[in-house]
């Protein structure tokens, strides 16, 4: 189902309003929903993005702030693998042949991928069902670029939240290497808790940005060391 075709009156009218195409539930999720959305296929969570759509731009945009295509990316660890979307950019936009792990906590996300999204595609990924903050079966491995986009709904469980979680992933990345963390707020309660996982944030990557990528999404970005803008001066 990864390839499948759909009508050009299909996909014209994607563009005016999402075609629901299937609809899935799940231990985590109740309702995970296949849209087709101007002419491609989307994932929702409820009326959350999850995969495709606008986590897609979300990304696109984070990786060109943080000039990911200037980085040699040989290991790159996805924590909330979703259908793919990290994948799809890396492998086939930005042509890289990365050896990629990705975790997922839904296998309902897991199997809506390999039939909806073909993530059987990816040539160099292993995709693994587990949790974001079991980090320690990694221990040995190091990365250099780690993205981190787990939801439950909207919110990110508190365990990939924590200073021990952010200390775990600094651990495995390597020495010039990048983590990217997604958070979504929707009201000021949320701005304010954000403010406060900034700074813890802070203190385990000194070299980090907040980067507001629309109203209702800021991804941290946080350096092992240096960015590539700043190593050009220095090095």
């Amino acid at each position: 189902m990864g390839e499948q075709s759909f009508s050009k009156k299909d996909i014209l009218k994607s563009y005016v309003s999402p075609l629901k195409l299937e609809t899935f539930h799940s231990l985590y999720h109740q309702d995970l929903s296949v849209w087709l959305q101007n002419g491609k296929k989307v994932l929702t969570a409820g009326e959350v993005p999850c995969s495709y759509g606008e986590i897609h731009k979300i990304f696109t945009q984070a990786f060109r702030k943080t000039e990911v295509e200037s980085m040699e990316l040989n290991h790159v660890l996805i924590l909330g693998f979703g259908a793919g979307t990290i994948a799809s950019i890396l492998q086939d936009e930005m042509g890289r042949e990365c050896h990629m792990i990705g975790i997922e906590i839904d296998p309902v996300i897991i199997e809506i991928g390999r039939e909806h999204f073909n993530t059987g595609r990816f040539k160099h990924a292993e995709i693994i069902q587990g949790r974001a903050d079991q980090l320690n079966l990694m221990k040995d491995m190091k990365f250099d670029l780690i993205v981190c986009d787990v939801f439950l709904g909207k919110e990110v469980p508190a365990e990939v939240e924590s200073m021990e979680f952010f200390e775990q992933v600094q651990g495995l990345l390597n020495k010039n290497g990048l983590f990217l963390f997604r958070k979504f707020l929707e009201s000021f309660k949320e701005e304010v808790k954000f403010s406060t996982i900034e700074k813890v944030f802070a203190r385990v990557f000194p070299v980090h940005e907040s980067i507001k990528v629309n109203k209702q999404n800021k991804v941290l970005s946080g350096w092992n060391k240096l960015p590539p803008k700043l190593r050009k001066v220095y090095y």
